[in-house]
């Protein structure tokens, strides 16, 4: 899919860890970048803490999942990957943290972008209630106004509206049929072998769930999203 100049057009994705994006719009992802979109992904933490084994060291650990990640990417068609390196379950929702999200958002400039529902009902992991609040935060206003972070602007990140927010949601209202790209979606997640320890098991509830997804719209699999579209003035 491309714009009325016949540009590619862009969608980022800005998750907590390593693996988040391929489980909330691994498929949609996938599918839409086969569709011409040029995609970015962006994580916020190093992932140090995803395991339950306590004789792994979490700066063996932060090295092989960089490695999965990179290549579940890669599995969706996205070579732009850039780590935060934020610790583990230590994430807030910071000025610095914005400032980074709005650095990235400004360097690859997405119409869309994918990230968690910051207003998610029921509890929900912390580095995920703060990247999902930091990430709508970086859209507007930071990295639409000149006037904040301006010394980004000096260094050649020039403001930029993002149209829609994306975040995935367990009350969405907007749905992608991702029948055609749920193995792509498993593909990609095979690659955090770290984090899989029954693959099997996983990938059957990979299918359950977006199947369930899929019923309301009528759809054989589904991803499903609520959806922002930042209304601006004239």
């Amino acid at each position: 899919m491309v714009d009325t100049q016949g540009r590619p057009k862009k969608l980022m994705a800005i998750s907590a860890h390593p693996d988040d994006m391929e489980f909330g719009c691994g498929g949609t992802i996938g599918k839409w970048i086969r569709e011409g979109w040029e995609g970015a992904l962006v994580i916020a933490t190093d992932g140090r803490a995803g395991t339950a084994d306590p004789d792994t060291r979490p700066e063996d650990l932060v090295k092989t999942r960089e490695a999965e990640a990179t290549a579940a990417a890669k599995v969706l068609g996205i070579e732009d990957v850039t780590f935060l390196g934020y610790p583990d379950g230590e994430l807030e929702d910071t000025r610095e943290l914005r400032e980074h999200l709005v650095r990235e958002i400004r360097r690859f400039r997405p119409e869309v972008v994918f990230t968690f529902d910051p207003n998610r009902r029921g509890h929900n992991h912390r580095d995920h209630r703060s990247v999902g609040q930091a990430a709508f935060d970086a859209m507007y206003p930071y990295a639409r106004d000149v006037h904040h972070f301006p010394h980004l602007a000096q260094q050649g990140f020039e403001p930029h509206i993002v149209s829609e927010a994306w975040a995935w949601s367990d009350e969405p209202d907007t749905w992608i049929d991702i029948s055609d790209s749920i193995d792509l979606k498993v593909a990609a997640l095979r690659e955090h072998a770290s984090q899989i320890s029954n693959p099997e098991g996983l990938m059957e509830r990979i299918h359950s769930r977006h199947e369930e997804q899929g019923k309301s719209p009528g759809y054989q699999y589904a991803e499903g999203f609520r959806v922002h579209r930042f209304r601006w003035p004239g």
